[in-house]
């Protein structure tokens, strides 16, 4: 009997699982867990996927474990698949109708579970809704920041904008929907979360988000791997792959249109300047690799000639140091190639991470 096998028979059945995983978190670990003992809903399970820490959160998480038959601490059998390979072990094993995504070093508050679960239940046709997350730094209640609210705005164009609707924890899954899309992606060093969410998102799922007070919080100042390294060249590479099957998955799911299009040369656009970070690391080849990412993007039909032309003119005017060492000829260039590529240069979210709750109705 393999490790799946052996983890699937410890689950007696419960409406909803929480599948967190971890990887060095002794310091806030226990106060997760604590966040899910405290949940007015009692009929859940908690799977926490643990990919081989060298710290002692293991051993705390078993050790809360066994006060509670519903905590269920397991060694991710992919050890270094990271995040993702926990999240789909725990999805993989999980004997629930729903599952919540709960990293092991962020919170749901008391009610969260019971209102997900009698929302869910009362729109059988969806296959997930989302809530809103509010932000923390070192302790439950040092901000009043929400990750991000609701707009006006089409969801999946907001994800493919990187205004990045909800975060993790937000969404109450099927777990079957989950599934469908074979979870997380385990080739995505950082993004996992956004790459998730825009392949149902671009599949059609029926989901709702909904404009309510906040059940979950988020640790903005964690130190994690995939937040540190998430400027190197591998995870650019990454992104850029991440965008391909993107544009794929929106093709074959019928999402695809031309505001879509543009958003996803904005973005490889964005990834290709970025590399100039990386002159130092691998000299001109950084500027050849950011004009091969263009190129593609152009080969898959995603941007005109015009476009195309003034994107390399742009890559290489961000390439070029001596002009971004000068700020008033920098600000000029920049204005210019602003006017020239219209909707392509990327500007940050004006709403993640910068609104209250009792603000976001203006």
């Amino acid at each position: 009997m393999d490790v799946k096998d052996q983890a699937s028979k410890q689950l007696l059945r419960s409406t909803v699982t929480i599948i967190s995983p971890n990887f060095n978190k002794e310091d806030c670990i226990g106060e997760g867990i604590e966040s899910v003992l405290k949940q007015t809903y009692q009929d859940w399970k908690l799977i926490l996927v643990d990919d081989h820490s060298t710290d002692r959160s293991f051993e705390i998480a078993s050790d809360i474990a066994k006060s509670d038959s519903r905590i269920h601490v397991f060694k991710n059998p992919k050890p270094g698949s990271g995040a993702n390979g926990a999240r789909n072990f725990g999805l993989e094993i999980a004997n629930s109708d729903y599952v919540v995504f709960l990293d092991s070093d962020d919170f749901i508050l008391p009610f969260c579970l019971a209102r997900r679960v009698a929302d869910m239940k009362s729109n059988p046709n969806l296959d997930f809704i989302a809530y809103y997350t509010k932000l923390f730094y070192n302790t439950p209640g040092d901000s009043d920041l929400l990750f991000n609210i609701k707009t006006n705005e089409n969801e999946l164009d907001r994800f493919l904008a990187r205004d990045i609707a909800w975060q993790t924890a937000g969404p109450i899954w099927k777990r079957e929907a989950v599934v469908s899309i074979n979870g997380f992606d385990p080739a995505l060093p950082s993004q996992q979360d956004v790459d998730l969410h825009i392949r149902a998102l671009a599949k059609g799922m029926a989901y709702e988000f909904k404009d309510s007070e906040p059940d979950s919080l988020y640790r903005q100042n964690v130190e994690s791997i995939p937040r540190r390294d998430s400027q190197t060249i591998a995870h650019f590479n990454a992104r850029v792959e991440m965008i391909w099957r993107h544009h794929d998955a929106m093709k074959a799911g019928g999402s695809f249109n031309e505001t879509r299009k543009k958003l996803l040369a904005r973005y490889v656009l964005d990834i290709a300047q970025m590399m100039r970070w990386h002159q130092k690391d691998i000299g001109k080849e950084a500027l050849a690799k950011a004009l091969m990412m263009w190129k593609k993007a152009s080969d898959r039909d995603l941007i005109g000639l015009s476009t195309y032309f003034w994107g390399v003119r742009y890559i290489r005017f961000k390439h070029n140091m001596l002009f971004n060492r000068v700020r008033p000829i920098q600000n000029r260039l920049q204005a210019f190639f602003e006017s020239k590529l219209q909707g392509y240069i990327h500007f940050p979210s004006s709403t993640q991470f910068k609104l209250k709750y009792d603000e976001q109705k203006g």
